[in-house]
């Protein structure tokens, strides 16, 4: 048996320990988390391969060889999305279905289109723009989806009722 102990701290910074990072034994599946500060005491087998994780590092892979403390550094593994603009909805049906009309969809026939050019191959023929979103009015979606099916078990019921019973 090897008890590890040690520090988990972020990558080239003199900060303090990252707090509640994940260390899982992967063979056993068993592991713990560091503390506010960091910190962690683990026992494992010799040999055996622990990975210490956390949400916006990059994971750490150790193998245990004897008991001793440990520093573990994370690297930061940040993804940065493109920006996106949030407006507010538009006041009249009418502004609404002028800005849906403006919106600009990228078809991704053009980006398959694309990629496959890039790899050397002739893409598939491309299918024609697709006809512009229609905008549901929530009377007929409301209409369609309940009380449209309504009507039609109110008249099953009717058929049922009207049939002659066998007796």
């Amino acid at each position: 048996m090897v008890q590890l102990s040690g520090i988990v701290l972020e990558a080239g910074s003199d900060s303090s320990g990252l707090p509640y990072v994940t260390i899982i034994n992967l063979k056993n599946k068993r592991g713990t988390i560091s503390d506010e500060d960091g910190i962690f005491v683990f026992t494992i087998m010799k040999g055996d391969t622990v990975q210490f994780s956390s949400v916006g590092y990059k994971n750490q892979i150790y193998i245990a060889e004897s008991s001793q403390f440990l520093q573990i550094e994370l690297v930061i593994d940040m993804h940065t999305l493109p920006t996106q603009v949030v407006r507010p909805m538009p006041k009249t049906i009418s502004a609404l279905r002028q800005a849906m009309a403006n919106l600009e969809i990228k078809d991704a026939t053009d980006t398959l289109v694309a990629n496959m050019a890039k790899a050397g191959f002739k893409a598939p023929p491309v299918h024609p723009t697709p006809p512009p979103p229609t905008i549901i009015n929530p009377i007929s979606f409301l209409y369609e989806k309940v009380f449209k099916k309504i009507q039609e078990k109110k008249k099953k019921t009717k058929m049922l009722d009207e049939m002659p019973k066998l007796e």
